[in-house]
């Protein structure tokens, strides 16, 4: 069956209302996996809530969702309004389709990836926020369109680790939300150094950061070491963000930046 035109989708007329009840959209991608983007989008939206703010984090990864286990939190869902409500944890407002599903897969292709995105969007009653901190999937499909395409005035972040792969995935993706007119905050880079008692060694290589920052008109925030504090807390449990140091001081600036530039 063929989705409704745009104009006439109800799932589009909603996800309008919920986003007119949130004062700013945070998109956190990278364009692959495996560099930490759940990781910097989780602790920036603690990060922001531990300042005041009242956030919330959607994670839109439908295969391999990270938030959930990071912020602590499982379902089941509570129906609430016409949709569904997030979960709260550590004053932060979850929603992951891994609530709904647990750790089951999610055979879900084509065009069905973009109408269960807009219906996980749209569907979210989150109340009230400042701020909206979306993780996003990796690549530029359907996943990552909806939200660029309907979150007006949306900003963005890019992560990305020193390789050059990384460095491809990233600029892709950063291609298009410059082509979207979406604005670029700025680029994270994880697992960026390791402080060996006061020397920094890049175990990674080399660093592409800088260049895809001046290439795209825009700043490195931070830089995230490699630190065994932080999977060592995921391990057990505790959001990396309340073990690193290094972690914390690194998206202290980030949410600095979201904060001054709203």
């Amino acid at each position: 069956m063929d989705s409704a035109p745009e104009g006439l989708d109800p799932l589009v007329s909603l996800l309008g209302e919920r986003l007119g009840r949130i004062g700013e959209v945070i998109l956190v991608g990278s364009g692959k996996g495996g560099v930490g983007k759940s990781l910097v989008s989780s602790s920036l939206a603690l990060a922001l809530s531990d300042g005041g703010s009242r956030v919330g984090l959607l994670d839109l990864d439908l295969h391999g969702p990270a938030a959930a286990r990071l912020m602590g939190v499982s379902g089941p869902l509570e129906s609430w309004r016409g949709g569904v409500r997030p979960v709260e944890s550590m004053g932060v407002e979850v929603m992951s389709l891994a609530l709904a599903v647990g750790d089951l897969p999610v055979p879900v292709s084509g065009e069905g990836k973009g109408r269960l995105t807009l219906a996980l969007m749209a569907l979210t009653d989150w109340g009230d926020l400042d701020y909206l901190v979306v993780d996003l999937p990796p690549g530029t499909g359907d996943e990552v369109m909806i939200p660029v395409r309907h979150v007006e005035s949306a900003r963005a972040l890019a992560v990305t680790t020193p390789s050059s792969l990384a460095r491809d995935a990233v600029r892709r993706l950063l291609v298009l939300f410059r082509d979207q007119g979406v604005d670029i905050l700025g680029i994270v880079e994880n697992q960026a150094y390791v402080d060996c008692g006061g020397e920094v060694v890049s175990p990674l290589g080399r660093s592409f950061a800088e260049e895809l920052a001046a290439e795209f008109g825009t700043r490195v925030l931070a830089r995230i070491p490699l630190d065994p504090a932080i999977g060592r807390a995921v391990d057990e449990g505790i959001h990396p963000l309340r073990r690193s140091g290094a972690l914390a001081d690194a998206v202290g600036a980030v949410a600095g930046e979201v904060l001054g530039r709203r």
